[in-house]
């Protein structure tokens, strides 16, 4: 049944397809509207509208799934810019989106497979303690002391998690190339690990993998990292990517357990936009198996 949920923690999400929004990252309506869009492949994400928003989800009829999970963190710095759109914002649910899910959209489409059940998740308050840095603040760490003021050019993975030691971390990779492969695309292997603090982004330890090894992938081949098959996000995706990274810290910080399914998601949106053959690293870096119930123990 479609509603909407108020909440303090970590929803318990149905099996759906899962919308993540940044309350700090959608102040004003224009983000929030292409931040949704682009995760419920609207027709025309770019310049969506209000009225557009509320077409289009009473549609959907392009997403296979019959269950869509929203879920907006930081729910009090939501919309804080668009107040008078925020006013309208659940009334527009209670009174337009949701009524026509659950008395028309049968008729409408002929067919009760096509109707969609939408629940919508307010998280309040900040989803990080004080002493948490956000996972996108976590990546420009990464970005900028990589290699330790270094220049050599090179190019560094979104944040993985990997067990270190016995403690859940952040961990990227880094792989350098010169111009010829950039112009080509045919890049070198990642030669480099980063290991990073899961709450405070501060970087552990670094490993050059001629010294340890993360990944059997060889290192005398070129790989191709050619995104032409890749359609190209915008801010608002890794937005919604970090965000959710965040929404899986918390649940941890909390209690001490990693929510696989979230982590499964999380790990999906980064491999889906990385070229197919170096996806393989994301895979290796990450010694998390995320189909079992307990986190497995770290590998060699």
């Amino acid at each position: 049944m479609s509603g909407i949920i108020y909440c303090d923690n970590t929803p318990d999400l149905p099996p759906s397809h899962l919308v993540i929004i940044d309350g700090k990252a959608t102040r004003t309506s224009s983000d929030f509207l292409r931040c949704i869009g682009e995760q419920l492949k609207f027709p025309d994400s770019q310049n969506c509208n209000w009225d557009a928003y509320l077409d289009w989800m009473r549609d959907l009829s392009w997403l296979n799934a019959k269950s869509i999970s929203v879920v907006i963190l930081n729910f009090d710095s939501f919309l804080s810019k668009a107040p008078d759109n925020l006013k309208y914002f659940i009334p527009d649910l209670e009174k337009v989106v949701f009524p026509f899910w659950q008395n028309d959209a049968e008729s409408v489409f002929e067919s009760q497979d096509a109707v969609k059940d939408i629940t919508v998740y307010c998280i309040r308050g900040d989803i990080l303690s004080n002493e948490q840095v956000s996972t996108k603040e976590v990546m420009n760490r990464i970005r900028q002391n990589a290699l330790d003021s270094q220049k050599t050019p090179h190019s560094t993975s979104q944040p993985v998690l990997r067990m270190y030691n016995g403690k859940l971390c952040f961990v990227a990779f880094v792989f350098f190339y010169n111009k010829e492969q950039l112009q080509s695309a045919m890049v070198n292997r990642p030669t480099m690990r980063i290991i990073c603090d899961l709450k405070t982004g501060e970087i552990i330890q670094r490993y050059s993998c001629s010294d340890n090894e993360f990944s059997d992938s060889k290192h005398q081949k070129l790989y191709n990292i050619s995104a032409k098959d890749i359609l190209p996000v915008s801010k608002h995706y890794w937005d919604s990517v970090y965000a959710l990274m965040d929404l899986i810290r918390h649940e941890y910080a909390r209690c001490g357990n990693l929510n696989k399914k979230l982590y499964k998601e999380y790990f999906e949106r980064i491999s889906c936009i990385t070229p197919e053959e170096y996806r393989i690293f994301y895979k290796d870096l990450s010694n998390i198996e995320m189909e079992d119930d307990l986190m497995d123990t770290e590998k060699k």
